[in-house]
């Protein structure tokens, strides 16, 4: 079966980018992310949907925390080092980008007015600061990968529990 995928923006309009949809089936909702050799591809008929996978060692770079997060979120990584720290960093920055996938918005909102959970804490949207409405309701999971290379987290824009089904 062959499935046409087109683009578009919410912002601007555009076909060139923005949030991915399958032509044809409006009520099908997906996403997609890529990092390093992995890709990551989500399906849902439950609502709009964001997925993003990240390498660890991506958040290893000075200004991570002063670009990608939150004051409060620095807070859960007073004390940790190498790896803990940097599983941590990605933890929280999948989180946030599946968030901003989601509501189509990507990263013209500023990630730091989303404030999500703890990396150690069911995953959750804890806050939202940015000048347009917050997204509501919204179910956040990580997504379990072999190793400690990645971390991926899934959002979808929905009242109903979610299930999550890898193949």
């Amino acid at each position: 079966m062959v499935v046409d995928v087109g683009n578009r923006c919410r912002l601007c309009g555009s076909a060139e980018h923005g949030k991915p949809f399958v032509v044809g089936h409006p009520d099908l909702a997906v996403s997609s992310s890529t990092a390093g050799h992995l890709t990551l591809v989500a399906l849902t008929t439950a609502g709009a949907l964001g997925v993003d996978i990240e390498e660890v060692a991506a958040t290893d770079f000075e200004g991570f925390d002063d670009v990608a997060l939150e004051p409060s979120e620095c807070a859960h990584l007073d004390g940790l080092t190498a790896q803990p720290l940097l599983h941590a960093r990605a933890r929280l920055w999948t989180r946030k980008e599946a968030i901003l996938k989601a509501t189509g918005h990507g990263l013209a909102i500023d990630p730091r007015s989303v404030q999500v959970t703890g990396p150690d804490e069911p995953p959750a949207l804890a806050a939202w600061t940015a000048a347009t409405p917050a997204p509501s309701p919204v179910r956040l999971a990580d997504i379990v990968l072999p190793g400690e290379a990645y971390a991926a987290s899934v959002a979808v824009l929905t009242a109903e529990p979610l299930v999550l089904r890898q193949v």
